[in-house]
């Protein structure tokens, strides 16, 4: 199947190659037929208007040296049966107008011809002529990447549908080459008029060239930019009426966590602006605020919901947790608390002092007194440390019981105690504290 998608392709291509060359440029008409098959190629596997998935050889569409016709192949595949379609002969010189259309991800370029000039495309299976349709339109296929409006491929492939159509006029005394040039160049400025003054632009240039190869693209664009702009209107009147719902909604959140389905209401609102118009109808700085505002808005939901069923948890774990700051609080105080070490070395210093001048001076109650002394500063100093040590005990305790209060909810904590400390986001606290 592969040999045979190829082998009549160049076959014809053999035949037209060796024969006399015209006084026209050959890279210039190669770099038109290279252009054209490449955008053709990168609408593989889309589907045409009639839910038929294109494929394309490498050069699918070319123009011959020899006498300047050109041929174009598409393979059209549909219920697992490929149909091979050739158009031969396609005599450029008399293309009249093109007109681009858009289908969904496919992009159509539709070319007319003079009037009494048409063309027959033959139909193939597994290599063999199955029949002949005379057609007055020819269709190439770009891949317009999704957009209501012509892409910036569908846009080449006019721009070198045309550029290969006027050399050969050029070369054939129909057309003279500063008229296209010029006309090439003001087409080439049209296109890029932002919206909404390319209204005006393209009317203004069809009244100027209602006979040029631009002319029923000029009106097409006039008629589908002017329609935008009214549907822009009328979006504009609908989605400012929509929006306050929206608003509204979300200024009813900001009041208490326990108004988070507010914020569910205002998102499912905005989602359905979002998706019920389309990115032209919308604006794109528009729809991307609306986008972020809406992801906001979940983000608000989900927070303040969560706050508002885990209330009990939070309120048990800021119980625990200001136990478990008091007892690390005393802990610290009696860890650092310098008071029995001080009472332990005076204590031990003088009797240790007056046991020596006891036993020197044979003073039996003295040196005995002085131990006694002793050891109370050193019970002083063990008690001290025991109650260190329950304090310790205590802490742990008490900071892991909260440590494990927190732990289902972390996150949760985290985002609320940032709304404690005043954090605000885009202009608020994530989670509204307020009753």
């Amino acid at each position: 199947m592969l040999i045979m998608r190829f082998r009549l392709f160049y076959i014809c291509w053999f035949l037209h190659f060796f024969g006399y060359t015209q006084n026209v440029k050959y890279e210039e008409l190669d770099a038109f037929t290279r252009e054209i098959s490449k955008l053709q190629a990168g609408s593989e596997m889309l589907e045409d208007e009639k839910k038929n998935s294109l494929s394309f050889s490498a050069e699918s569409f070319k123009i011959w040296f020899k006498d300047l016709k050109a041929t174009n192949a598409v393979y059209k595949i549909k219920d697992g049966k490929e149909i091979l379609e050739v158009t031969e002969n396609i005599d450029l010189s008399k293309v009249k107008h093109v007109k681009t259309v858009r289908n969904k991800s496919i992009g159509i370029l539709e070319i007319y011809f003079i009037a009494d000039y048409n063309l027959k495309t033959d139909l193939y299976t597994d290599g063999k002529k199955i029949k002949s349709e005379t057609v007055t339109v020819l269709k190439l296929y770009c891949n317009n990447n999704d957009l209501e409006q012509p892409s910036p491929n569908l846009d080449l492939l006019l721009e070198n549908v045309v550029g290969a159509s006027d050399q050969i006029k050029i070369h054939k005394g129909i057309l003279k080459k500063e008229a296209s040039a010029d006309l090439q160049k003001k087409w080439h400025r049209l296109v890029k008029t932002p919206f909404p003054e390319s209204i005006n632009a393209y009317n203004a240039f069809f009244k100027e060239h209602p006979k040029s190869v631009y002319a029923i693209e000029a009106q097409a664009r006039y008629a589908y930019f002017k329609q935008l702009k009214d549907r822009q209107i009328e979006v504009d009147k609908l989605v400012s009426k929509q929006y306050s719902l929206v608003k509204e909604n979300f200024e009813t959140g900001l009041l208490s966590y326990k108004n988070y389905q507010s914020f569910h209401i205002a998102d499912s609102i905005l989602s359905k602006i979002i998706v019920s118009y389309s990115l032209e109808e919308l604006g794109g700085t528009r729809r991307n605020d609306f986008i972020a505002f809406r992801n906001e808005l979940r983000e608000r939901y989900h927070w303040n919901k969560s706050y508002f069923q885990n209330k009990d948890q939070v309120a048990l774990y800021d119980s625990l947790n200001t136990i478990a700051i008091g007892i690390s609080n005393k802990h610290y105080k009696a860890d650092v608390n310098m008071a029995p070490w001080a009472v332990w070395g005076v204590g031990s210093g003088v009797s240790y002092v007056t046991f020596l001048i006891g036993i020197i001076g044979g003073n039996k109650k003295l040196w005995k007194g002085s131990l006694v002394v002793m050891g109370i500063s050193y019970a002083i100093l063990g008690i001290n440390y025991l109650r260190i040590k329950s304090l310790e005990r205590k802490k742990n305790k008490a900071v892991s019981e909260a440590s494990k209060a927190r732990e289902p909810i972390n996150e949760l904590i985290t985002m609320r105690d940032k709304a404690l400390k005043g954090e605000k986001f885009h202009g608020f606290p994530i989670i509204i504290l307020s009753e």
